[in-house]
């Protein structure tokens, strides 16, 4: 595995814990996929206001997204869940709520936003 500078990713030892993680390609997606959505800066919610915090996670999922564009293809094969994706929808959830929205309106306010 390389990073995007072409440096290696964590070397041979980095490279054997991913290994034994991802036995095959699907791990390996699935695991790849998890790790990007730690890329998406969560806005701290007591200093922005709600439009604010939900147009900074906007803006984050776009930017993640435009660097790793596999990521879109896969949605469509892969169910995505981890740590790092259930940490991203309960932020993303908890902007909406904070706004007001509650129980499924909060859910549907937070997929939407998603989708835009």
């Amino acid at each position: 595995m390389r990073a995007e500078d072409g440096s290696a990713c964590g070397g041979p030892a980095g490279q054997a814990a991913v290994a034994a993680r991802a036995r095959t390609k699907d791990d390996l997606v699935l695991l790849a996929g998890d790790h990007v959505w730690d890329e998406v800066e969560p806005p701290d919610l007591a200093a922005a206001d709600r439009r604010t915090a939900a147009t900074r996670m906007a803006g984050g999922l776009h930017a993640m997204l435009g660097r790793h564009p596999w990521l879109v293809q896969a949605f469509g094969s892969y169910l995505f869940y981890g740590p790092g994706k259930a940490r991203h929808d309960e932020h993303s959830l908890a902007v909406f709520e904070a706004a007001g929205f509650r129980g499924a309106a909060a859910d549907r306010a937070a997929d939407r936003a998603a989708d835009r």
